[in-house]
């Protein structure tokens, strides 16, 4: 009897195994999975799982967590990232020391179920087009407090391999910069103690470590951000330190990559100053104001001559230009030939604007400055866009504002036509549109539309449709203005000139 029972039992035992299946170490690392019953993303390596709410970038909480074949009711600390597989995720409660089985139900490279509560826990990879920050912070936390090669390779594996993933992680590129650092999911608010970290690896293979090193730079915009200033230095260091190595590394690459590198490299120096193409944004929005709320709802963008009020300024609608008229700054407000008038009021430490109107003694609401972006200034581009087909015959005066917010480097068009992340209000649903009127802009002198057509295409890949329309824009117009093309491109370097050819070409 005792024999059938125990028999019964072993046999109930695999039954209940056989629900379960197994998930390995290798998997649970190879992304950050998210929860979206909760907003929860959560990280494994290879002692401790990371959560934090999808919102948010920092303030992450770690657990300590082993691989099982069976449940635990005590958690063993012994078998902490011991385990490569297992049937059931074994965590200790970070708060009351508790310890927690969850079963594997199902397992594929996309997805884990687990046996949690009704309903089924279910992780989903992350497949976010933005890099994965929650794994490289959950790294960073480990190598902070612990010693050892295994800590700095993570970190190291998990560190961008792109300038793209840089862009997002470090410039905070792909947002709009007024948005909370909190909701932006990006690390520009510290990029310094990642940038840091990564220069001080000192057990990562060196060749490895270089090749890395040269990946990351190879397109990197020459721009004036922190952490791209940063980065350029720790690079032109490393380099100096191993200028053999990098030449041998550097053979691996073509030559077009190989100038990229160079370029962002010796940036300082006057003679590759020359022919730059990055210039001060919004070269024709002299002063920009927003609205002092937490939702937008109207903003005024200045350019030389002109005001323009917007409406409608929420990601959720498309926003739409109401005033057009000419303005003046005043210190006191005087309204001046039938110009719309605007004072400086100092409050504290920030300045706000009043705006006043002809022929009327009252005055509009306050306005405050906004903070300038990284990316070409979206939402006047969107108005402007509105505005250029209201108007028959098109004038200059309607499709300047269009022209000088439209992006000028291949990172900006990147951020606003081609990435899908949470900031950049959704542009990319309207590419096509913005990329056609690009091109059948008529009222814009065809030297400065060539010139602004070459900055964006240096450095860029035809890589999707949107990059692929543009390619074809760009053929069109070379095709149509060859003349004056060879004499724009005349202004740029010669690694510059081959760039935007092989980009014409498609070619790398």
């Amino acid at each position: 009897m005792n024999k059938k029972l125990f028999l019964i039992c072993l046999l109930c035992m695999a039954v209940c195994r056989g629900y379960a299946q197994e998930v390995t170490m290798d998997l649970l690392k190879s992304s950050s999975w998210l929860w979206k019953r909760l907003d929860l993303r959560y990280a494994f390596t290879d002692d401790s799982i990371y959560r934090v709410y999808n919102s948010a970038c920092y303030g992450t909480m770690s657990q300590a967590y082993y691989l099982s074949s069976e449940p635990h009711r005590r958690f063993r600390d012994e078998l902490v990232g011991k385990n490569k597989k297992g049937n059931y995720v074994i965590v200790k409660s970070f708060s009351t020391g508790d310890t927690y089985s969850y079963r594997i139900m199902s397992v594929s490279d996309k997805e884990i179920i687990f046996d949690f509560e009704y309903p089924k826990m279910t992780l989903s990879k992350n497949v976010s087009e933005k890099y994965d920050t929650l794994c490289l912070s959950s790294s960073y936390k480990e190598l902070s407090y612990k010693h050892g090669k295994q800590y700095q390779q993570a970190y190291f594996n998990r560190f961008p391999s792109t300038w793209y993933d840089f862009e997002r992680t470090f410039n905070g590129a792909f947002f709009k910069k007024e948005m909370e650092a909190i909701y932006k999911q990006d690390f520009s608010h510290e990029y310094k103690k990642y940038l840091d970290a990564f220069s001080n690896l000192k057990d990562i293979d060196t060749k490895e470590y270089y090749r890395k090193l040269i990946d990351v730079t190879i397109g990197m915009p020459i721009q004036s951000t922190p952490a791209s200033d940063m980065w350029q230095k720790i690079v032109a260091a490393k380099v100096a330190r191993n200028k053999n190595l990098v030449s041998l590394l550097l053979k691996e690459k073509t030559e077009l990559q190989q100038a990229r590198f160079w370029q962002f490299v010796q940036k300082d120096n006057e003679h590759l100053k020359k022919g730059r193409v990055v210039s001060e944004k919004h070269s024709c929005i002299k002063e920009v104001w927003r609205y002092g709320m937490s939702i937008d709802k109207e903003c005024i963008y200045f350019t030389d001559s002109l005001c323009y009020i917007i409406k409608n300024c929420v990601p959720t609608r498309t926003p739409e230009i109401i005033i057009i008229a000419p303005y003046q700054m005043s210190d006191s407000g005087n309204k001046v030939d039938g110009a719309i008038a605007f004072s400086h009021v100092q409050v504290g430490e920030h300045t706000k604007l009043q705006m006043h109107l002809p022929a009327n003694d009252g005055k509009f609401p306050t306005y405050y400055k906004k903070e300038p972006s990284l990316v070409t200034d979206t939402l006047l581009m969107a108005a402007t866009y509105r505005c250029l087909f209201r108007h028959s015959p098109t004038l200059e005066i309607h499709e300047r504002p269009f022209f000088d917010t439209f992006p000028s480097t291949w990172s900006e068009f990147y951020a606003v036509m081609i990435s899908d992340e949470y900031g950049n209000n959704g542009f990319r649903s309207k590419a096509d549109a913005y990329i056609h009127a690009f091109e059948l802009l008529s009222c814009i002198p065809v030297r400065e539309k060539l010139r602004k057509m070459v900055g964006i295409s240096i450095g860029a890949m035809a890589q999707d449709p949107t990059s692929e329309l543009w390619r074809t824009v760009v053929i069109n117009l070379s095709n149509k203005y060859k003349d004056e093309l060879n004499s724009v491109l005349r202004e740029f370097e010669p690694w510059q000139q081959t760039s935007f050819r092989q980009f014409v070409e498609n070619k790398e």
